[in-house]
């Protein structure tokens, strides 16, 4: 149940809560789980374009060394 800061090989660094523990892996969820659906528009060469944006709550396992530390103050 520790809030952790972590590095995502694709996001680089997270803070997530420690959900699950397993050998040298440790599995973090996110606090949200709320889908959140957004749209913005876009110049793509000159063309507006209206692109829907969908963000998905990040829960992933990740090595144990990943973690760099434990959030004292939250």
């Amino acid at each position: 149940g520790d809030i952790v800061v972590a590095r995502h090989p694709e996001y680089h660094l997270i803070v997530k809560r420690v959900s699950q523990i397993n050998g040298s892996q440790v599995y973090l969820t996110s606090d949200n789980h709320n889908v959140e659906v957004s749209s913005e528009t876009r110049v793509v060469n000159g063309v507006s374009q209206v692109v829907t944006i969908q963000k998905t709550p990040l829960n992933t396992w990740l090595p144990k060394t990943n973690v760099i530390g434990v959030v004292k103050v939250y």
